[in-house]
Order: structure tokens, then sequence, then C-alpha cells
């Protein structure tokens, strides 16, 4: 006689792992196909050097640069813009030497730098301990 599924405990057989979807079956138990899913609970990371320097996706100006320099607009490329923009709008070349591009980036690597330490911040409050240093 072929062994029944056990849905003693809830809606779902402890053997197979099959389902019930509103009321208990009489079906037969049969192993599984492929490998049984296997439910895995989200935790936080807790090795401090994961914490300590920000990941890639933090470093906007960086990711602007490459984003920028792939679609063709180089640093050289802008420079070359402000001077002829200037002369158009002013009548004269920028006062600024070149095209602070240098400044922005590192102005939207900060931001990001600040960005991934109040994630930080965070995730130290949920753990309740600190992480980095």
């Amino acid at each position: 006689m072929a062994k029944m599924c056990d849905f003693t405990a809830g809606l779902t057989c402890p053997q197979c792992g099959y389902v019930a979807k509103k009321t208990t079956t009489h079906r037969e138990c049969r192993k599984p196909r492929g490998k049984t899913p296997v439910v895995r609970h989200f935790t936080l990371p807790t090795d401090p050097k994961f914490y300590g320097v920000p990941p890639w996706y933090f470093r906007w100006g960086d990711i602007a640069e490459k984003v920028l320099s792939s679609v063709g607009i180089t640093k050289r490329r802008w420079l070359d813009f402000k001077v002829y923009a200037s002369k158009v709008i002013y009548g004269h070349p920028p006062k600024k030497k070149g095209c602070g591009c240098q400044a922005r980036q590192d102005s939207m690597n900060a931001a990001g730098r600040r960005a991934w330490l109040r994630i930080t911040g965070f995730v130290e409050t949920l753990l309740g301990r600190k992480l980095t240093g």
C-alpha cells in the first residue's frame, strides 16, 4: 500500500514538501521533483570590513564619469563645450581654468560616502552594536 501524505502539522507534508491549497487532501506521498526549495532568512553581514569602505555603487562621482565617458562626454569635450558656450553667451572665455569635473566628482563621491555611512549607522542601530573601527 502506498504511503499517504501526512497533514497533521499543517497544510505542508513534512516528507515530500507538498503544500495543500486550502484543506488537507488524500494524496500519495512521493519524492519531490528536482531540488526542494530552501527557505533562507535575510541576515545582515556582520563582518566589519564589509561596512568600512563603500561598495562601488556608492561612488556616485565615479559612476557618473564612467557613464558620461561611455556616451562620449569626456572631460576634454566638456571643457571645449564650456569654453565655446562661454564665448557665445558672455563674449569671453570662462574666468575659471579647467572644467571643474574633479571637484564635482569628489562632491558626488562624498555624497555617496555620507549615504553609505548613514546606512551603516542604521544597520548598527538594528544590530545594537558598532560595526566599524
